[in-house]
C-alpha cells in the first residue's frame, strides 16, 4: 500500500538513491531508485515495491543507524 511505498522511498531518499516527494505514489522515480537499490544488490532489477525490497531496505538502513 502507500504507507509502504513511502516507507521504501523514505528509506531510498536516506541512502541517496530518491529525491522525489515521499508521498507513498509509485511511479517512475520510484522505480528508478528501487532498481538502482537492486542493481547495487547485484539482484534482478525489477523496480516493483515488493516486500523483499522493502525487508532488505529496512535492514539495510536499520544497520547505518547503529
Amino acid at each position: 500500500g502507500r504507507a509502504a511505498i513511502a516507507r521504501m522511498q523514505s528509506r531510498l531518499r536516506a541512502i541517496g538513491l530518491y529525491d522525489g516527494a515521499v508521498d507513498g505514489t509509485f511511479g517512475i522515480a520510484t522505480r528508478g531508485a528501487i532498481m538502482a537499490f537492486e542493481r547495487g544488490l547485484g539482484v534482478i532489477e525489477t523496480g516493483l515495491p515488493s516486500h523483499r525490497v522493502l525487508q532488505q531496505l529496512e535492514a539495510l538502513t536499520a544497520a547505518s543507524n547503529d
